[in-house]
């Protein structure tokens, strides 16, 4: 039998270190935060030595969302780093955590505390992580462990991490039974004097026939104005047909903030939420955005939110064929973004947007010191991802127009065919 060889190996031949940070939150947790920016800076200044010794380093986030994943993952607290599947200190204590957990859980969360020369910690020290990385190097070859060498019983998950799930999950479906809880407009408030039928019941008998969102189409045969137009529309660009998606924008955004918030950087997560509704699967999404996160590769510049909005049109938009005619109207388009971008911050730098340069160590420092990406960038996610469905609200042929020829699909459901003044939900009132 050939004996395993202990060191793993890329396929250039380069010697590969794997490191796991393993969380359960990045959005309100500072410690999370924090510890994440100690191991960034851990990984950056040890790859540089490193490198020369034909060695890379090789890191891996990985959300902790489900008891069944913390079981099989062996996960007993938060943050964790494993280094080659072991972790840095096994030998752990907790305390609760002074941080916006308990947002989340209002009973309060225990989040790891670190243990590092004679001194205990809330976030993990930049150089215990460095010492952790050239002990595994320089310390004595040993075999990685497997990915299940921790893996335990769902019953054996600590009470602590149940009752996290439990409230995030609790707090998750309050929000969306409030999102799905129709008010008085199924778009924005309704004035007092609301001259629509408003989708959640008939209007005053003396209400005009305005829909819920704006003045109805005349024309308008199965109008709506909440929701996208059957599955079967489709909107053709440069000869290409593409379905339009059937999800409602105001959840593309809502989605698009959450993956910010919970799981992938600026870029990956816009594009991940709109690729799907264009041909392109999550995977490869994340995969091609990821270059670009922080202002481009972590360089500060075009933020990565401008950027993976920039490619969410080009999945759209963009072709292959009428090479000149492309180019111009995707230039149109991303002037358009940009203006209105520009207009609600100001500048599309991340350097400008946060005001500092992330793409230095001092610098992205104060910036999680700040908080600065988990109060600050959602803003921006929000704000690129809300004028992502303005634009891809129309063709860009379109892009002056003020209101479709044909309302869409109703968001109560489809409007009578016959109605020409009809409401979002129902016909205007017969004595109009």
């Amino acid at each position: 039998m050939v004996k395993q060889e202990k060191k793993q190996k890329n396929d250039q031949g380069k010697r590969q270190i794997k490191i796991d940070y393993l969380y359960i939150d990045l959005s309100t947790c500072n410690r999370c935060l924090d510890t994440d920016t100690a191991l960034y800076e851990a990984i950056r200044d040890t790859s540089q030595i490193l490198k020369a010794g034909d060695i890379e380093l090789v890191q891996e986030k990985i959300l902790i969302d489900t008891e069944e994943q913390c079981a099989g993952l062996g996960f007993f607290t938060s943050p964790t780093i494993r280094i080659n599947g072991r972790d840095i200190q096994p030998d752990f204590q907790e305390s609760v955590c002074e941080s916006d957990c308990g947002v989340v859980d209002p009973g309060g969360v225990l989040c790891r505390e670190w243990k590092y020369k004679g001194k205990i910690y809330n976030t993990a020290p930049k150089q215990m992580i460095v010492d952790a990385i050239l002990k595994e190097v320089y310390g004595g070859e040993q075999e990685p462990l497997p990915s299940d060498y921790y893996r335990m019983p769902v019953e054996k998950v600590p009470d602590n991490l149940k009752h996290w799930f439990a409230a995030k999950r609790q707090k998750t479906s309050q929000g969306q039974a409030a999102a799905d809880t129709c008010g008085p407009s199924c778009c924005e408030p309704a004035p007092a004097e609301a001259a629509a039928d408003s989708c959640c019941g008939p209007a005053p008998v003396e209400a005009a026939a305005d829909s819920c969102c704006g003045p109805a189409p005349a024309e308008s045969a199965a109008g709506t104005c909440c929701a996208p137009a059957p599955t079967e529309a489709t909107s053709t660009f440069s000869g290409t047909a593409i379905s339009q998606n059937t999800t409602s924008p105001s959840d593309r955004v809502q989605a698009t903030v959450q993956t910010y918030q919970t799981s992938y950087p600026c870029a990956q997560s816009l594009l991940s939420v709109y690729a799907d509704e264009f041909g392109l699967d999550k995977e490869g999404a994340l995969k091609v955005a990821a270059p670009f996160v922080g202002g481009m590769g972590m360089m500060g510049e075009t933020c990565g939110a401008v950027t993976g909005a920039f490619m969410a049109l080009g999945l759209k938009y963009g072709g292959i064929k009428e090479r000149g005619k492309i180019v111009s109207e995707m230039q149109k388009l991303v002037t358009k973004f940009v203006d209105k971008f520009e207009a609600r911050n100001g500048a599309i730098s991340c350097e400008k947007l946060l005001g500092v340069n992330i793409s230095t160590p001092e610098g992205f420092r104060t910036a999680a010191d700040k908080g600065l990406l988990s109060t600050l960038c959602p803003n921006f996610v929000r704000d690129a991802a809300e004028i992502t469905e303005e634009i891809l609200g129309q063709s860009p042929g379109q892009q002056q127009a003020t209101a479709p020829a044909k309302a869409s699909a109703s968001c109560c459901g489809p409007a009578p065919s016959e109605p020409a003044e009809g409401s979002c939900c129902g016909p205007a009132p017969s004595d109009k």
